[in-house]
């Protein structure tokens, strides 16, 4: 069976296993970022007013919840010895929910009341950006798992049981289909009407040699009367006799004389010729 021998359907049924193992593949990838921040320094810079127009948390993306953690990533602002120059680095928080914030800093000696519990982190996050306008976040949805598989499998089924055949097809027509096919090996029964095919007998049954015996036998009987009639039975008995020549040489049948406009010459065979004039 050849690669060009699939059918669509056949491309469709191979597409939805690797889909699903790039979903599981896909989903089961974190974020590979070596630097981790805990969660005081993560609420303290979150809250912290920007340097310059520029937040000391930046570029945040909340991860789907995965075994009761949301991954918070981003950019992290960092001062150089000068404190002239700065630039971000990648950073990562790990969110256990339900996400509890810790007390606020500062006023009569060490903390203040516990704040409410939220949802999530991203609750949480939702809260502050309300308070704060420069904080920015997304949530980064194309990563959910239903969202991953939907989006792979779907894209594995249409490339591969969409694109792929109608491509090998092209390609087919274009006589890229590869060898010609072995005629040891040629299969006839493509050719077929149907499903079923009729089963040729290679004897005869009972019945049918019994009537074949019928008809040769009725057949001998037409020729035994046929043979003897009147004419059969004189043809049988006294076959036709092969009548012989007699006789000497053959002579030549005498010429009439009684023409007087002919005369005769020739030294072996006589010529007749007219006499008189010929004719104008």
């Amino acid at each position: 069976m050849h690669l060009r021998d699939l059918k669509r359907w056949h491309w469709v049924v191979i597409s939805i296993p690797i889909g699903l193992v790039l979903s599981f593949a896909w989903t089961s990838l974190e974020p590979e970022i070596p630097r981790h921040l805990g969660q005081d320094t993560f609420e303290r810079d979150l809250a912290a007013e920007p340097i310059e127009g520029h937040p000391w948390l930046d570029r945040i993306v909340v991860h789907p919840e995965r075994e009761g953690v949301m991954v918070v990533t981003g950019e992290q602002l960092s001062l150089r010895a000068n404190e002239t120059v700065a630039d971000y680095r990648p950073f990562a928080f790990n969110a256990i929910s339900p996400y509890q914030p810790l007390p606020p800093r500062g006023g009569g000696g060490g903390g203040g009341a516990m704040p409410a519990q939220k949802e999530n982190v991203l609750a949480y996050l939702e809260e502050v950006a309300k308070q704060h306008p420069h904080v920015r976040f997304r949530y980064a949805w194309q990563r959910h798992p239903a969202v991953v598989y939907a989006i792979w499998t779907g894209g594995a089924v249409l490339l591969i049981g969409g694109i792929w055949p109608t491509l090998v097809s092209l390609l087919v027509g274009a006589g890229f289909g590869g060898g010609e096919e072995d005629d040891d090996n040629y299969d006839l029964s493509r050719f077929a009407g149907g499903a079923t095919q009729a089963h040729v007998p290679v004897g005869l049954t009972d019945a049918e040699a019994a009537h074949l015996a019928e008809v040769e036998a009725e057949l001998q009987r037409n020729l035994e009367g046929s043979a003897s009639g009147p004419a059969g039975a004189a043809t049988a008995q006294t076959p036709a006799e092969i009548r012989k020549l007699e006789g000497g040489a053959v002579e030549a049948a005498p010429l009439p004389d009684d023409d007087p406009n002919r005369e005769y010459r020739g030294e072996f065979y006589p010529v007749a010729k007219p006499h008189g004039k010929p004719k104008s």
